[in-house]
């Protein structure tokens, strides 16, 4: 056995030699892919097999494919690598690049990050990988690939690791949201093609289909508690769905005036950044607002507020235009809830009383099992409209997060305000400086930036980028409407996860799990008496009568032997 282990490493070792070199490309090196729809379970059998906790949003999240060599040993590390084999273009580079992405990590609550980090870098090749190791690309501007070709590359050991080699791919997609690329849909099924299509590949295909909550190995009839797995299953792609649909609510401001002459391809490439937190899920038009289109709201909002101060009424009128969608969004996401639940437990009762069903114990629990969800409905759905009540006054202790989310909105805002109004050289040269080389910058404007950093930072001021540079920039009358947009999409961000969290949760304690928790005591209110017992256990039609009819036959079989046996006895037989 110990041959056989040192073997299955060796080979283990080889692969990830060969995969380094980029010789994939010319030789059917053996693979396991793992491969799937959106939101189909894929990431947590990933997990459940390598003991990671990989990176979760909505919609999709795997951008790129991520090679996963497992290996045993005595104490537990991750490596990542970033290996690049094609352009941007998805055309194969002269020579792969694999380079090390960060240091090694000892903890597993690092590599969540780490990964998050290491696809970004994949997405955005035209800038260095160290780059993202402190965040600092989420402040130069530039659009990413939506997809990509090259991998992510994750090397863990460890005392419960198993020896395992395989790829996890980016998730089939069917549609893309608003602003989004068609193009993906195919790009995304070519990628998946040129692994699986090969004749060493062994894919493992991860599916969601199942019968009206129920997972594929449990049939519709199987009473068993293994249902809990499906109910619960279709229950998170519910709450899932409704947190996409209040998402879809986001302001859509756009921070370039309305009667502003702006050439297509730049009002594109503001309107990419402006949304590019949203992109994931799609967008509504709640608030599709200029800068312009709010600052004369905000105006005409004025009643004796000292110069420069505006109504907080402004804000929490934008606040209210998406708050006022949640309350339909969220009663949709309850009967949704709880048509999936009637059906399940539906299935549970013809599962465990069919049999009984002609004394009339089966309609009997049926009935009272109904009551039971009717009142948890109400009770539910009187919680729920609570909930919504409360949202409707624009309100947070999550000063943290707000104020977080209010500076990067701001910041983003007035770089694609300033950009709109001419600056877009300047902009641009702020957002791609990297101080090491002045690839792709005027030499004398990268020498500038430099310098000014360099002067600021001897002076005693601290960590400076040369984005923060755009706040020198000139500002004019619009920059209150500016701030107002940043702090109702900073509230809107803190409130949509607020209640994106709370009216699933809600609904799971008052509603599914409600019904369970006064079901026995409402079933003791049934007549229990001995008759209605007897009645209750009453037999079918169909038994009695077989019933009746085999005992005819067994008598009739019994007096044929007996006659038969007298006679062979007189025949002295």
């Amino acid at each position: 056995m110990g041959d056989y282990f040192k073997r299955r490493r060796d080979l283990l070792d080889i692969l990830k030699d060969l995969h380094s070199t980029g010789i994939q490309n010319e030789l059917d090196l053996p693979q396991i892919v793992v491969i799937g729809s959106q939101s189909v379970g894929k990431s947590s059998l990933i997990e459940s097999m390598s003991g990671l906790t990989l990176p979760r949003d909505t919609g999709t999240c795997t951008r790129c494919p991520m090679e996963c060599r497992l290996q045993y040993a005595d104490t537990w590390s991750c490596k990542i690598f970033l290996r690049f084999h094609v352009d941007s273009t998805g055309t194969p580079l002269p020579h792969m690049r694999e380079i090390p992405f960060g240091p090694t990590l000892f903890n597993t609550e690092d590599v969540e990050r780490m990964l998050r980090r290491a696809q970004r870098a994949i997405l955005r090749p035209d800038l260095d990988p160290s780059t993202f190791l402190d965040d600092s690309d989420l402040h130069v501007f530039g659009i990413p690939l939506t997809f990509s070709g090259n991998c992510v590359c994750v090397r863990v050991e460890g005392p419960n690791v198993p020896d395992l080699y395989f790829y996890d791919l980016p998730g089939i997609i069917a549609n893309v949201g608003d602003g989004g690329n068609e193009a993906d849909i195919r790009l995304v099924e070519e990628l998946a093609k040129s692994y699986i299509t090969k004749p060493n590949c062994i894919v493992l295909l991860t599916l969601s289909k199942h019968i009206e909550g129920l997972p594929p190995s449990v049939s519709p009839s199987d009473p068993t508690d293994t249902t809990l797995t499906g109910l619960i299953h279709s229950l998170n792609q519910a709450f899932e769905r409704f947190r996409e649909k209040v998402h879809e609510t986001a302001p859509q401001f756009r921070p370039w005036s309305s009667v502003q002459s702006v050439e297509q391809a730049l009002e594109q490439e503001m309107l990419n950044s402006a949304k590019e937190d949203d992109d994931a899920v799609g967008l509504g038009t709640t608030n599709n607002l200029h800068v312009d289109q709010v600052m004369d709201l905000a105006k005409r909002s004025r009643t004796r507020e000292l110069p420069g101060n505006y109504p907080f009424s402004v804000k929490e009128n934008l606040i209210v235009e998406s708050v006022r969608q949640w309350g339909a969004l969220a009663m949709e996401c309850f009967e949704e809830v709880q048509e999936i639940v009637s059906r399940h437990v539906d299935r549970l009762i013809d599962g465990h009383f069919q049999k009984f069903a002609p004394g009339g114990l089966k309609e009997e629990v049926r009935l009272v099992t109904q009551q039971q969800i009717r009142e948890c409905a109400a009770a539910t759905i009187e919680k729920i409209e609570g909930l919504y009540k409360s949202e409707c006054c624009p309100y947070t202790q999550n000063d943290h997060y707000f104020f977080a989310y209010r500076s990067k909105m701001l910041q983003r805002y007035k770089l694609i305000h300033q950009q709109s109004l001419g600056k877009s050289h300047l902009i641009t040269a702020m957002r791609a400086h990297n101080p090491s080389e002045s690839r792709g910058m005027d030499e004398n404007q990268w020498n500038y930036l430099n310098q000014a950093i360099t002067a600021l930072q001897n002076f005693g001021v601290g960590s400076v980028k040369a984005e923060d540079f755009a706040k020198l920039l000139p500002e004019d009358d619009l920059s209150p409407a500016l701030e107002i947009m940043a702090e109702v999409r900073a509230y809107f961000q803190v409130a949509y996860k607020r209640f994106g969290d709370n009216v699933p949760k809600q609904i799971d304690a008052d509603f599914v799990r409600g019904i369970d928790s006064g079901l026995d005591l409402a079933l003791m209110t049934m007549d229990l008496g001995t008759d209605k017992c007897l009645e209750y256990l009453q037999e079918p039609v169909a038994v009695v009568t077989e019933r009746r009819d085999l005992t005819g036959k067994k008598e009739r079989l019994e007096a044929a032997q007996q006659k038969l046996s007298r006679f062979y006895d007189e025949q002295g037989l």
